[in-house]
């Protein structure tokens, strides 16, 4: 199976996060940024279709390691990466 990705940044670094197929259709997941008050500047993942499948970055990055598409230093990068911009807009 093929991905697209997504590039984001730790510590100068470039972190691959992949944007999957959904797991409910075929559609590809995309990744969006809120522009609501209350989560202003958040990056969520969506399925392209439906809200079906809908993450919060950090949730999405939980949902690679537990399915696999992350693993070894891409895992960590991707996981420190989603933290420490979760406590950034925080």
């Amino acid at each position: 199976m093929s991905t697209s990705s997504v590039r984001s940044s730790l510590g100068g670094r470039s972190v691959v996060v992949p944007l999957i197929i959904c797991p409910f259709c075929p559609a590809r997941v995309k990744f969006y940024v809120s522009n609501m008050e209350k989560h202003e500047g958040w990056v969520f993942y969506r399925c392209l279709v439906s809200d079906h499948f809908w993450h919060w970055e950090l949730e999405y990055v939980g949902y690679l390691l537990d399915n696999h598409f992350l693993v070894g230093n891409e895992a960590v990068d991707a996981l420190g990466a989603a933290e420490d911009k979760r406590e950034e807009l925080m």
